[in-house]
């Protein structure tokens, strides 16, 4: 292959790396929104959208209407401390969340949350527990829902004092698949209903265009006789 066509299809793949990252989390959260429109809100006002959008790795720890009012009184930059505490900079789902262990995993504020696996395959964020993937984009995109607001940790501490301690209340909510499942822990229950394919709540896939670029490396290494 000549070095021009090496050139090009290089670019082609940095052109489809770059694709893949690519999301919106509002247009994402749309779907979402009878149960997480306050949330998404949030995200809005404080621009933590924007910041979500440009990384190529982050987990957004999403808390339902009926849960989020200790989140009500905080504006401004407590209020943004405060989302920042439920943005993780970096990917995770069920598979490499802490198993029987803890661990602290950094925000995107510059802080952390502890994480913890109990023996019976709850996870914990804090003292609020994980209830169901809400959406999925492997290895970019991870949308978790949760049973209370984060208090801040870390660099958040500014919003800390401001959002209430006692996170252990369960959902109010009953519309969660996980719910609607009591022969199994919650974990369990999120697995069943989470495939290898980025997926939506709904079962929809959150980004389909994955397989179609692939296809279109293997037609272009075979004209170029890569």
């Amino acid at each position: 292959m000549a070095v021009g066509a090496h050139a090009s299809f290089a670019i082609f793949l940095l052109l489809i790396s770059s694709a893949s990252a690519a999301f919106d989390i509002l247009e994402i959260l749309e779907e979402f929104s009878d149960e997480y429109s306050t949330f998404t809100e949030y995200l809005t006002d404080t621009k933590i959208a924007d910041e979500i959008n440009s990384c190529s790795t982050v987990t957004v720890l999403l808390v339902a209407n009926p849960d989020i009012a200790p989140l009500a009184s905080l504006s401004g930059d407590a209020l943004k401390q405060a989302i920042y505490t439920h943005v993780l900079a970096d990917y995770y789902d069920l598979y490499n969340l802490p198993r029987k262990s803890s661990a602290l995993l950094p925000t995107l504020g510059g802080g952390s949350v502890n994480c913890t696996g109990l023996p019976d395959e709850r996870v914990l964020f804090g003292s609020s527990e994980l209830l169901k993937v809400v959406a999925a984009r492997p290895y970019n995109l991870s949308v978790l829902g949760i049973s209370a607001p984060l208090t801040a940790s870390g660099n958040d501490k500014a919003a800390g004092a401001a959002v209430s301690t006692s996170n252990t209340t369960k959902p109010t909510s009953t519309a969660s698949p996980i719910a609607a499942a009591p022969a199994t822990s919650a974990v369990e229950a999120v697995k069943s209903a989470v495939a290898p394919a980025p997926i939506s709540a709904t079962g929809e896939r959150v980004v389909g265009a994955g397989t179609g670029l692939v296809m279109g490396v293997v037609a272009l290494a075979a004209i170029w006789n890569f």
